[in-house]
Order: C-alpha cells, then sequence, then structure tokens
C-alpha cells in the first residue's frame, strides 16, 4: 500500500510568491515589482497569519489570517484568504489549514473559531 504524502504547514516565505500567486489566480509572471513588495510585507507583517500548506515540498495551498483587537473583548481572529490548489487531498489541506488557523487563533487569545472573511 502506497504512503499517503503527509501535509505540513508552515509560515509562508517570500519566496513563495510565485505559488502563492499562481493559487491566488494571479499571473505571478506578469505581476508587478509593487506586487512582490507588497506580498513581501504582508509576509513580514507579524500581526497577521500568512501559512502555506506543503505537500511533498511544493506550497498546495494557503491561508491569510488577520486579527483585530478591541478594547473590551478579546481579539478576533478572521480568515481573509483561503486557497488550495489541485492537490492530490484538497479537503484534507483544506481542513488542516484550517485547523492550524483556529490553533493560532487561540494562541493569540481569540476566543472561538477565525470567522470566514472572503470566499475563495
Amino acid at each position: 500500500m502506497a504512503h499517503s504524502p503527509t501535509v505540513t504547514i508552515r509560515r509562508a516565505r517570500r519566496t513563495d510568491f510565485e505559488r502563492v500567486a499562481t493559487l491566488a489566480g494571479i499571473d505571478a509572471g506578469a505581476a508587478e515589482r509593487r506586487a512582490l513588495r507588497h506580498f513581501r510585507r504582508v509576509v513580514a507583517d507579524l500581526g497577521t497569519d500568512f501559512y502555506v500548506a506543503v505537500v511533498e515540498q511544493a506550497v498546495v495551498g494557503f491561508v491569510y489570517v488577520s486579527y483585530v483587537r478591541q478594547p473590551f473583548a478579546p481579539p478576533r481572529a478572521r480568515i481573509e484568504e483561503l486557497r488550495i490548489g489541485a492537490a492530490l487531498r484538497p479537503e484534507e489541506v483544506r481542513q488542516a489549514l484550517l485547523n492550524f488557523a483556529c490553533e493560532r487563533a487561540g494562541q493569540r487569545g481569540c476566543e472561538g473559531p477565525p470567522a470566514a472573511g472572503r470566499p475563495d
């Protein structure tokens, strides 16, 4: 019986631009330098979470989560974008990213799962 590859979640890196852009439906080759600079700033922003799903060293999905601080309540998490490529097991990749986003939101003091932002 063949071994099913493991889905690994890691923080997005500056070098993930081309694959993440492709997953988001953007032609990375035609993207302006401004888009690349913006991507790099977003990846470096520690006030948000930008994580990728990796299977066999290939980025197959990503989740981008923003956080809103509130004056008299715990912070709120919101999934701004969740994209899954043509992975062998897209539902497993999606679930791994959602579970990770929930775990990170809890670590940041949010109560409950992140709210859904824009649909993918």
